[in-house]
C-alpha cells in the first residue's frame, strides 16, 4: 500500500487529468468514483465524485486530502484504479488477498 501511497501524491498535482476508481468490493458504499482538477475562487482544488446507486457525491479538497480520500476509497472499498496525468499513465489493481499491483 505505501506504493499506492506515494504513486496518488505523486499525480495528484496540476497536470492531473483523471483517476478513476472502479470495482467496487461493495457496491452498496459506491460504484465508481472519479478525480478531476478544479479551479474554485482562482485556487487549484481537487473534486472526487462518488457515485452510489443513483446519487451523485461531491467533494473538494486540496492534493493532500484528495490523495487520503483516494487512498482510503481504494483500501475500504474499490480493486481498481486508472490514472492520467501529463506524462504518465498508471493503472493500480488490488487482489482479493490485498496484493498491489502498478502497472
Amino acid at each position: 500500500m505505501e506504493e499506492l501511497e506515494a504513486l496518488l501524491k505523486e499525480l495528484i498535482n496540476e497536470n492531473l487529468r483523471r483517476l478513476i476508481l472502479s470495482n467496487p468490493i461493495h457496491p452498496e458504499a459506491g460504484s465508481k468514483a472519479a478525480v478531476r482538477p478544479l479551479l474554485l475562487k482562482e485556487q487549484l482544488c481537487f473534486q472526487t465524485v462518488l457515485y452510489r446507486g443513483n446519487k451523485v457525491f461531491h467533494y473538494n479538497g486540496t492534493a493532500e486530502e484528495t490523495a487520503a480520500r483516494a487512498l482510503a476509497l481504494m483500501k475500504e472499498n474499490f480493486r481498481q484504479a486508472e490514472a492520467e496525468g501529463g506524462t504518465c499513465r498508471a493503472v493500480v489493481l488490488i487482489s482479493k488477498k490485498g496484493r498491489v499491483t502498478v502497472k
